[in-house]
């Protein structure tokens, strides 16, 4: 989500990601959201992202006893959330998709095994080419009749 938000906007300081698989923290979730929410209509300058910046809570998690850990939220962080809530790849992106993972049909491109970290035997070479005779994702193109977006994503 921050990848697109990124790529569409040039920021992502007005998002908040909070994870939890707490059912108590869901009052406190709920809280922190209403002390944002009441601290940006309390603020009588006019409603902007660097508005919503400037109130925004940081980003957290629950542990399972619902005690709040700050941290920032990334995608390949080692923090303490990152270990609770592990972030898992996907077969696009270990291909090589963009990681705002917005390529839904790509653009294809002959194999080059030169592409690839690991070595292939002959066989599977063939094989390789038999199930992708009409080649492999090029991530280095847009998708398929894919268009920048219009107005704010």
């Amino acid at each position: 989500m921050r990848a697109r938000l990124q790529k569409a906007n040039g920021r992502v300081d007005n998002t908040v990601v909070w994870i939890s698989a707490d059912r108590r923290s869901i009052t406190a979730t709920i809280d922190t959201m209403n002390r944002w929410l009441d601290r940006l209509v309390a603020d009588p300058a006019p409603l902007s992202i660097s508005k919503v910046v400037k109130h925004k809570p940081a980003d957290a998690c629950w542990d399972p006893a619902g005690n709040k850990i700050v941290e920032p939220a990334t995608f390949d962080g080692t923090g303490t959330c990152n270990t609770l809530y592990p972030v898992h790849s996907e077969a696009r992106l270990v291909a090589g998709a963009p990681l705002t993972n917005d390529v839904m049909k790509c653009q294809l491109k002959p194999i080059n095994y030169a592409d690839y970290k690991v070595g292939f035997t002959d066989a599977q070479k063939a094989r390789t080419k038999s199930v992708f005779a009409a080649g492999v994702c090029d991530y280095s193109k847009p998708g398929v009749a894919q268009v920048p977006i219009k107005g704010t994503y």
